[in-house]
């Protein structure tokens, strides 16, 4: 199995970020110039809108809210992702192209990604937010990593001055730091299991109305349960053969934060493996025409 493989959460990831831009149908719902301007506000476009206005007249207001900000934003634009996918991808069907384009040589999967790529990329609202999480973590983890050293430094001047003083900051740094790692990698995999979502529910339902009562509520039923699982067992759990084993000291606490960090990626990563796989079988598709969907290129 290539490296690749072993995480299917940032295969895809990747395939989102490099889209199918020669295919017809991303050619004509992105780089091609609309006949009539879509009219509509969109999730994204409110968030990325009113970070951009917060940026310009109250940055400071900004630095402090950002926090709440990169909480919810996974959640909100996952759940985006999974209407407008399965939207737009409902309407082909329901303009009976959508049978045309499966006939076409790369096949049903293909036409699929390129429709759900296409609805992400629309306004480029996928790479203008996209920017701004990944912006925001790499700053904060930044801003986490230059306080560790400094305190680090100090701590180490104490030691060898044979001062007796404790300074614990050091380990809140880096819990903070796997805190701000797990919200960044909560927000990609959101936006994979959104657009996985999307691209389930149109093989079961038959009208556009579908896509806004049966994906947002498979979407969330799917993300509260990871929550749910993730608490029943990296919190409960680890906390209890923790008490048991008499863990304590800064060490164990990192590493119980480690533990839980990798409890939520690895939850996620078996639903989004898990939808992967009802796509191929929706579909009726081989892995080989996988690869080629996910690598036009």
């Amino acid at each position: 199995m290539r490296p690749l493989n072993l995480m299917m959460t940032f295969k895809l990831w990747r395939a989102l970020n490099n889209p199918p831009a020669t295919h017809p149908i991303f050619r004509r719902t992105v780089l091609l110039p609309q006949l009539a301007p879509r009219r509509g506000l969109s999730i994204s476009g409110l968030m990325i809108g009113f970070v951009m206005l917060m940026s310009d007249f109250m940055p400071t207001l900004l630095i402090l809210i950002m926090p709440f900000f990169l909480l919810i934003c996974g959640l909100v634009y996952g759940l985006e992702c999974a209407i407008r996918v399965s939207q737009l991808i409902l309407t082909e069907r329901k303009n009976n192209t959508f049978d045309l384009l499966a006939l076409s040589p790369p096949g049903a999967l293909a036409a699929c990604w390129a429709i759900c790529t296409s609805s992400l990329y629309h306004k480029r609202q996928f790479e203008r937010l996209r920017d701004i999480v990944q912006t925001s973590a790499q700053l904060a983890i930044a801003v986490f990593l230059v306080v560790a050293v400094l305190v680090g430094a100090m701590a180490l001047s104490i030691i060898f001055s044979d001062a007796q003083l404790e300074l614990p900051m050091i380990l809140p740094m880096l819990n903070a730091t796997a805190v701000v790692v797990l919200i960044y990698v909560d927000y990609v995999q959101s936006t994979v299991l959104g657009s996985m979502v999307g691209l389930v529910v149109p093989t079961f339902g038959s009208s556009v109305i579908d896509s806004f009562l049966y994906a947002p509520a498979v979407f969330l039923l799917l993300k509260f349960g990871s929550y749910s699982l993730w608490l029943l067992i990296a919190i409960n759990l680890i906390d209890t053969v923790y008490q048991q084993n008499g863990w304590s000291g800064g060490i164990g606490d990192f590493g119980v934060t480690i533990f839980r960090v990798f409890m939520m990626v690895a939850i996620q990563e078996l639903i989004i493996r898990g939808l992967w796989r009802l796509v191929l079988l929706r579909t009726n598709s081989q892995p080989s025409e996988a690869e080629t969907a996910l690598n036009p290129n």
